[in-house]
């Protein structure tokens, strides 16, 4: 096809480009050119739910601003005529979807074969209608596209809120949850205190949030489900916050303060299914942001060589331990197994920009660039995004970055301070 021939073009292009420069440069297409998709729902009568399904494929497939999207409906599946004609129109892949009770049938064409590509039935996982047009999209995307994709996730994010108490003005944070576009946006925990930096847990058939919660004594790690309800997990004196998770669900590395500096503690049951708590760090700095490369490596912030925060790596058999970024102020690392890259906040003229290093040709790469303090960035499951924190002027707002076209957008209001983003895995059953 020959739209996906260009795409594919520019990829290998920008791939080379990226290896010719590999420190320190964006390298980035001059031209981005997107597929046109059709999408027809087929119904022999009114069906406004398919036509929602339709809709919601439609806003995910854009949102990765490598398509641009057409629905319409039909009383019945296409002649193959009919499809040809589509390419004609400039459309170069062509979906079509129908419903039953329980479940949601696609189809994809090649329009300019009027042949089909792939086509499966997909049984309707859970409550939620755009739910299954994420699932489906999820479905569908790598079909045609090659690669994964993020629509089933959730993104979470603490916003600031104002609140007149005896008189007075008194500043709360709660934590938030939003569809991977940003929309549809919720409170999940509203408390009247400060909460803080939100952590999925990587299972994808059981959506957890963990965040830190301010308390009159300490801040505890507290874990919480997607219906509101909450749980206790770690609550030392001082701090308990940013919970990194292994792979097999079973490791858990978090920052503790309760002895004066702040030291990463790796978290497990033992045999006789007790927690243990054993302090991997071993210094009189601050170390703290962890997250797992793999199930031996850590990667994290410290201040224990310079006087600037840098970004280090920890062997958690040996101890180990070994500089990665510390040429300047470095922060906020977070790991992306699709892409085998790391992202952190590095300053630069006065602002945090987000770099990533790359673990398979060693160089780094700066991302951003603007007045703005670009922090507190993660990824999407599929590795196509960032989302971060932009602040300025005492504001801050979640962005969302695209990497394939480096393009950055705005996912919550002007009007609102938003901080500490956390994207979750792709869910399997997709939840309001």
């Amino acid at each position: 096809m020959k739209k996906q021939l260009g795409i594919v073009c520019l990829f290998f292009t920008m791939i080379y480009a990226q290896e010719e420069n590999t420190v320190h440069v964006a390298v980035r297409a001059i031209a981005h050119e997107k597929m046109n998709v059709f999408i027809g729902y087929v119904a022999d009568q009114t069906n406004e739910q398919l036509e929602k399904i339709a809709h919601v494929i439609a806003s995910d497939f854009q949102m990765t601003e490598q398509c641009t999207v057409k629905v319409q409906s039909f009383k019945k599946i296409q002649k193959k005529s009919e499809i040809k004609e589509l390419y004609n129109k400039d459309f170069y892949i062509a979906i079509f979807l129908s419903e039953e009770k329980n479940s949601i049938h696609w189809r994809l064409y090649d329009t300019e074969q009027a042949e089909m590509i792939a086509g499966k039935k997909y049984e309707k996982r859970g409550t939620i209608i755009r739910g299954w047009a994420h699932n489906v999209a999820d479905q569908i995307w790598p079909e045609f596209m090659g690669s994964a994709s993020c629509f089933s996730s959730k993104i979470a994010y603490c916003k600031q809120l104002w609140v007149k108490q005896n008189g007075r003005d008194k500043v709360y944070k709660h934590i938030y949850i939003a569809d991977a576009d940003g929309k549809n946006s919720r409170p999940l925990i509203e408390l009247p205190t400060v909460c803080l930096a939100p952590r999925w847990s990587n299972q994808a058939d059981d959506p957890l949030l963990f965040y830190s919660e301010n308390t009159l004594s300490n801040v505890r790690l507290v874990m919480a489900n997607m219906y509101g309800k909450r749980r206790t997990i770690c609550s030392f004196d001082g701090l308990n916050m940013l919970p990194a998770f292994s792979d097999d669900h079973k490791n858990i590395v978090f920052c503790l303060s309760k002895d004066g500096s702040t030291q990463l503690y790796h978290s497990f049951l033992d045999k006789q299914h007790h927690r243990v708590f054993n302090n991997i760090t071993h210094n009189s700095a601050d170390n703290f942001s962890p997250c797992y490369i793999d199930d031996q490596t850590l990667a994290f912030v410290s201040d224990y060589q310079t006087k600037y925060p840098g970004i280090y790596l920890l062997d958690m058999k040996t101890l180990k331990i070994t500089p990665l970024a510390t040429d300047g102020y470095c922060a906020c690392p977070a790991y992306c197994k699709a892409t085998h890259k790391l992202l952190y906040s590095k300053m630069v003229h006065r602002a945090m920009q987000i770099f990533t290093y790359d673990f398979v040709t060693k160089t780094h790469e700066q991302l951003t660039t603007g007045a703005e303090s670009k922090e507190e960035g993660c990824w999407s499951a599929c590795g196509n995004f960032i989302i971060f924190a932009a602040r300025l002027h005492g504001a801050s707002r979640i962005a969302r970055y695209n990497l394939l076209t480096g393009r950055m957008q705005y996912i919550t209001p002007a009007s609102e301070n938003c901080t500490y983003p956390a994207w979750s895995p792709v869910h399997t059953i997709f939840v309001e």
